[in-house]
């Protein structure tokens, strides 16, 4: 398939491709079947014309039979169906309202802050539901339910992060099967190739799977197929990073912790290294001490959220008491001065995620944010979308957002995409690699306004 979309490039601006992209990637989840659904892919990105496969050998070289048996005319009836998945979903890609646009979108990108669990679309959401057979909630209880639309609406009106988790905790609700999770973890991957991200380090939370019944291998064996898939057809790579659900007990994380450990996940590279989510504010870090030294003592990766809505000081117990080599958030961490300076000393990446902040109401707008501060102090932070299904904005949403606000010059976004590369998890050869990606995109891009 990745083939296929390759020859989109030939013919199609980037907002066709990523429609076209997100249309296929429907249809090959479907498992349907409609030649004529490519020429509704091609009318519905906007295309004035269609050429079939027919006419041209190297689309239907591209086009095997197995794939066409995938290609559905659910994609036919989404102009006429108001709750389909392509009409929902698919919309074009941010656009800034300043020169450097085109640049930001080719600008290749890492992104350390994003839940799986959250990027799992409205549209997918409903349509998992349908074929798992799982209730939604009662749509005369809460209205939000009663439409793929109604759920988008309400997704712009969270009060809290707790706001949040309750309606994140309900769509997790829908993945049942390995099947699921390699369609959400899929579904990200060809949003995230198509806003320039290279590489992606991924949270999951197996305890709030396996706590419905769906077992740790299921997840994982879902997750790791749609990483195998993104990394053959977009040169995507990926790292896994298992959360611990900070409502829940330093015991229970334990148990997560224990089962990947005995499965060699950590030893084989199957997952990178731990994180710590979920509500911030009463479940502070050194709660999970304990599971924290048991992993730097095996010598994994260590991250935690901090400084989201808790103050300075759980970011300065994530570094000192559960000795994180990263902070998720850290949006507080210029509270405190002195810890400031460490942690811009000792290179700590701090993983941003503007348009969640402002959702979630950390901050009343994107321009409070500490990039301005951050860049001036010679903090290495990378941008990330979080939960982007929910939050109203993938990573190249939040880098537009983030020069919307602060106006940033094309050399900053070349230090900020080195530190992210850098302040990565990946091996020293894919940092390099991506290293020198930055470096020609800057030769590139030089002297544009």
């Amino acid at each position: 398939m990745s083939y296929f979309l390759s020859l989109f490039s030939y013919s199609f601006s980037t907002e066709q491709q990523t429609s076209l992209s997100f249309a296929v990637q429907d249809l090959y989840l479907e498992r349907q079947t409609s030649e004529t659904a490519l020429q509704s892919a091609y009318q519905l990105a906007g295309a004035s014309s269609f050429t079939t496969s027919s006419q041209n050998p190297r689309l239907s070289r591209a086009l095997p039979v197995s794939l066409r048996t995938i290609i559905s005319s659910s994609l036919s009836r989404a102009t006429q169906n108001p709750h389909s998945n392509f009409k929902h979903h698919h919309t074009p890609l941010t656009m800034c309202k300043t020169a450097l646009h085109g640049a930001l979108h080719a600008l290749p990108k890492c992104e350390h802050h994003l839940h799986i669990e959250g990027s799992l679309s409205p549209s997918l959401l409903f349509r998992l539901a349908a074929l798992n057979n799982v209730p939604l909630p009662d749509s005369t209880l809460d209205p939000s339910f009663t439409s793929i639309s109604a759920l988008e609406e309400r997704y712009l009106h969270f009060t809290s992060l707790n706001d949040f988790l309750h309606y994140y905790f309900i769509g997790m609700s829908v993945l049942l099967t390995a099947g699921d999770f390699e369609s959400l973890a899929y579904e990200y991957f060809v949003r995230a190739h198509s806003d320039g991200v290279q590489h992606a380090e991924i949270f999951f939370d197996p305890q709030a799977h396996t706590h419905r019944g769906v077992p740790y291998k299921t997840v994982l064996e879902g997750l790791s197929a749609a990483q195998k898939r993104a990394e053959e057809e977009f040169g995507l790579t990926s790292k896994l990073i298992l959360c611990f659900l900070r409502h829940m007990s330093e015991t229970d994380a334990d148990v997560a912790y224990q089962e990947a450990v005995s499965l060699g996940h950590f030893s084989n590279g199957t997952i990178a290294g731990i994180g710590l989510d979920s509500s911030e504010v009463g479940f502070p870090p050194e709660i999970f001490r304990e599971v924290y030294a048991a992993a730097k003592e095996a010598g994994i990766k260590r991250t935690a959220h901090a400084g989201e809505e808790g103050d300075s000081s759980y970011i300065q117990k994530a570094l000192d008491i559960c000795h994180t080599e990263r902070i998720d958030h850290g949006i507080r961490l210029v509270d405190d001065e002195v810890l400031l300076k460490r942690v811009a000393r000792e290179k700590t990446l701090v993983t941003m995620c503007p348009l969640s902040n402002v959702r979630l109401r950390c901050v009343g707008k994107v321009a409070d944010l500490p990039v301005r501060r951050f860049l001036d102090e010679g903090v290495r932070f990378s941008i990330n979308s979080d939960d982007p299904a929910y939050f109203g904005g993938y990573i190249l949403d939040n880098y537009c957002a983030v020069q919307e606000a602060f106006g940033l010059t094309l050399a900053e976004w070349k230090g900020i995409a080195e530190g992210a590369i850098e302040g990565s998890w990946c091996d020293e050869s894919r940092k390099k690699a991506l290293l020198s990606k930055v470096g020609e995109w800057a030769e590139k891009y030089e002297g544009v306004a």
